[in-house]
């Protein structure tokens, strides 16, 4: 007997959304593509955190240039939106043109001041980046990877 989550459920959420591969530099550009107002933000502290949230909340036009494998160019639009309580970003993509869609989530983690970041694709895959840095001179968060992780940001 198969469960609800296996099994033809899956096979079916994977063929209606086809698998992701630039899941990392995706998220790096949307966050570093804000032209936003500055808003002044100063020590790390949980209204500071939802401001810079806050901040990602919209609609946004994506467009990445991936150079390797070989170099690839891709234009599709994204949703954030903040959850109840302003806590917690959500994102969705539109089907990109490879036919993939990305949802994450982004939350400030307010004793360290950092923002850490979950990426699903439609593929099944999902991606954790290591906590991000704000930057209030250049107005964008910055991940980056720790020696060995899996995911090179």
């Amino acid at each position: 007997m198969r469960g609800a989550a296996s099994g033809d459920a899956l096979a079916g959420a994977r063929l209606h959304n086809a698998g992701m591969r630039l899941v990392a530099l995706v998220c790096v550009s949307l966050v570093v593509a804000t032209g936003l107002a500055g808003v002044a933000l100063a020590a790390p502290d949980a209204s500071r955190g939802h401001a810079v949230l806050e901040r990602f909340a919209g609609d946004w036009e994506v467009q990445v240039t991936a150079t390797k494998p070989v170099k690839v160019f891709s234009r599709y639009f994204e949703s954030a939106v903040l959850a109840p309580g302003g806590k917690l970003l959500r994102t969705s993509t539109s089907v990109k043109p490879d036919g993939t869609q990305d949802w994450s989530m982004m939350m400030c983690d307010a004793p360290s001041g950092s923002y850490p970041l979950w990426i699903f694709t439609s593929a099944g895959a999902f991606y954790y980046l290591a906590p991000g840095r704000w930057n209030a001179e250049t107005r964008s968060i910055v991940w980056e990877a720790p020696p060995g992780a899996p995911v090179s940001h």
